[in-house]
């Protein structure tokens, strides 16, 4: 067996042991918007991380007016 076809079959069993782990599910693609950033993330379960996105930036949203900007900028001068 030459190193390539090893490393062939050694990739296809760790693909089908990261399937089994996932309940033979494959991961799926899901864009989510959490602080008006745009998040591309994957998983077995959509529904699931849209709901996690949804909390983490409601979360978020509370957060935001106690993240008012500074008046002093890095360099310790006042912004006028």
């Amino acid at each position: 067996m030459t190193e390539e076809t090893a490393n062939a079959a050694a990739e296809r069993t760790r693909a089908a042991g990261l399937r089994q782990r996932r309940g033979g599910r494959r991961a799926e693609a899901v864009s989510v918007d959490i602080y008006d950033q745009i998040y591309h993330l994957r998983g077995t379960d959509p529904a699931h991380i849209e709901r996690l996105a949804a909390l983490v930036d409601e979360r978020c949203a509370r957060l935001r007016p106690m993240a008012a900007p500074s008046t002093r900028c890095a360099c310790r001068c006042w912004r006028r």
